[in-house]
């Protein structure tokens, strides 16, 4: 483990334990009824420390297309997933902060489990059928009740040397259909840099791309799946070319 990593890991159980005393003020606001208060709240200190997280690594990463993000109501976040800090590149990028679907094996971390729950993070096993329905259900009553969500499309980090897309899974998708939300396309590229490439905390560039959104009108599975194809054709063109122009970013970086 080099020094970057290790400094890099023990500031974040800094900034987690800071988060305890911050909790305490995230739930007097929640008690106290007052929602707006602490969503704003929530949101400001989520923002925080994903920034601090990120410039701690030496991540930065530029954001273009956020003005494509509809300025009020619920969407779904549609992403591909690349590492970690996938996370925290949706945060900064969000226009309000959204519950995430996520690997149901963090819940058992209890500070992170209690942040979680204060925007209305979804856990999911994807090995368990039940479960997976119940994480669709809840993340479709969430959009209704005006929370957007983030979801990663592939299900689960590329592990391609390249990163080449995987197959999109169908949740976002039918999530936004059946709430009848905008589905917001981002790209992500250069994360994995920071961290996955090399298993160490690296000094790297990346970029986040947001698409124009897209209304998903209702229709059959058979009839989805061919959208989502003719969608991910699209998606896959233009992130092709934020990885290549990514690619380019960090040889010049890196030098």
């Amino acid at each position: 483990m080099t020094k970057k990593t290790f400094g890099w890991m023990a500031g974040l159980c800094g900034w987690l334990f800071k988060f305890e005393g911050f909790s305490y003020k995230a739930r007097y606001l929640r008690k106290k009824g007052d929602k707006k208060k602490f969503d704003a709240y929530v949101q400001e200190r989520v923002n925080h420390l994903s920034l601090a997280v990120e410039q701690k690594a030496g991540l930065t990463y530029t954001i273009e297309g956020k003005e494509k993000i509809p300025s009020s109501g619920p969407v779904v976040y549609a992403c591909n997933h690349q590492s970690i800090f996938d996370t925290t590149a949706v945060v900064r990028t969000s226009r309000d902060l959204p519950g995430f679907i996520m690997k149901h094996q963090l819940r058992m971390i209890p500070l992170t489990r209690l942040w979680f729950s204060f925007f209305d993070c979804v856990y999911v096993n994807r090995k368990d059928k039940e479960s997976s329905h119940k994480a669709y259900e809840t993340s479709v009553q969430n959009l209704k009740n005006g929370r957007s969500m983030a979801i990663f499309m592939e299900g689960t980090r590329s592990r391609d040397e390249k990163h080449k897309l995987g197959k999109f899974k169908t949740g976002a998708f039918r999530m936004a259909m059946e709430a009848g939300v905008p589905l917001v396309p981002v790209i992500i590229c250069g994360t994995s840099k920071a961290f996955e490439d090399t298993g160490e905390i690296v000094s790297a560039m990346g970029k986040v791309k947001v698409l124009d959104p897209v209304m998903i009108p209702k229709m059959d599975f058979d009839d989805l799946e061919d959208f989502i194809k003719d969608f991910r054709e699209k998606y896959e063109d233009e992130y092709e070319d934020v990885f290549e122009e990514v690619e380019d970013m960090n040889k010049n970086f890196n030098r």
